[in-house]
């Protein structure tokens, strides 16, 4: 457990006379472990930890770190604390709200705003360990000088769909930069990258493009086209989440326009796929056996009309 006395708490609640850590220690175990974990990883986790042990010498980077899981932690454990810290349960079986000479019980309005306020702050504390995380990843590695935090959950999105980061996504569609909104559209994103880019440009090619991303060795081309395809990836992400397909809403866009403008991406970026054959080998319009499916045609032999035709 990363908290282990009250000056910690304190630190990161400090509007409190609170002085029971132990009857808190639950809450913040289970943060632990429902939070930080996922964020960090088995390995990093572990890392951390270690970092409270009498012996440790830390670094400027092991501080914020540690900073940054601890305030993390209080926040999220202290949410979760609240329905215990305002109400007991009595001798007769009963609830009571605890209440001494010195002071009174919070008003449901104040109460309300404190659970709000933690639930956002919180969540901003995610958001600002990936930050940390994204940029300073290198710091924390195994004896191998692998990262540890490659290992985790939520380092896991950069390795399986095109678009890395919220930032990136945000750069196309906006969603206020929120890793947390990103990761709520992780499924979105993966099923229409299965869906649509995939069998528009072969699975080979996309992995060679994220791998080649993830190692930083991308081709002026595979620059164009990683771009292209991140824009499509996510204007095609629009129709797969309610807040995002309401117009009306702070992020609301109109999926159909945003479909076609993916549509336009994608045939911009096969145009310059075909065009670098020793770049994109494994484009599926570059193999020897393509065939390009041709669009349904309107003839007397067919009992059915077809108004357009397939794009891809």
């Amino acid at each position: 457990m990363i908290i282990k006395d009250i000056s910690i708490f304190e630190k990161w609640f400090p509007n409190s006379t609170y002085t029971d850590l132990e009857k808190l220690a639950s809450y913040f175990v289970k943060a632990e472990f429902k939070h930080l974990r996922p964020v960090l990883g088995d390995s990093l986790f572990e890392y951390v930890e270690g970092l409270m042990a009498p012996e440790s010498v830390m670094n400027n980077n092991d501080q914020k770190l540690l900073d940054l899981c601890q305030a993390l932690v209080v926040h999220f454990g202290t949410l979760d604390a609240l329905p215990m810290l305002n109400v007991t349960l009595n001798q007769f079986g009963s609830l009571s709200v605890t209440q001494n000479e010195h002071t009174i019980a919070a008003s449901k309005d104040r109460s309300e705003k404190l659970e709000a306020h933690l639930r956002d702050t919180a969540w901003d504390d995610v958001e600002q360990l990936l930050l940390f995380l994204e940029k300073e990843s290198v710091n924390f590695t195994d004896e191998e000088g692998n990262e540890l935090w490659k290992e985790s959950e939520w380092y896991a999105i950069r390795t399986e769909i095109l678009i890395f980061t919220a930032k990136e996504f945000n750069d196309h569609v906006f969603i206020d930069n929120s890793r947390v909104k990103f990761k709520q559209l992780f499924p979105a994103i993966r099923k229409v990258q299965k869906l649509k880019l995939v069998p528009a440009f072969g699975s080979k090619a996309i992995k060679k493009l994220i791998e080649n991303k993830i190692n930083n060795n991308l081709t002026d081309q595979e620059i164009e086209v990683n771009d292209l395809l991140c824009s499509a990836l996510a204007l095609l992400t629009i129709s797969q989440d309610e807040e995002l397909s309401r117009p009306d809403s702070i992020h609301g866009y109109k999926p159909f326009e945003a479909s076609q403008e993916a549509e336009s991406e994608i045939q911009q970026a096969k145009r310059i796929m075909r065009d670098n054959p020793e770049i994109f080998p494994d484009f599926t319009g570059n193999q020897p056996d393509y065939q390009e499916v041709k669009p349904f045609e309107n003839s007397s032999d067919n009992s059915v009309f077809f108004i357009g035709g397939v794009s891809r």
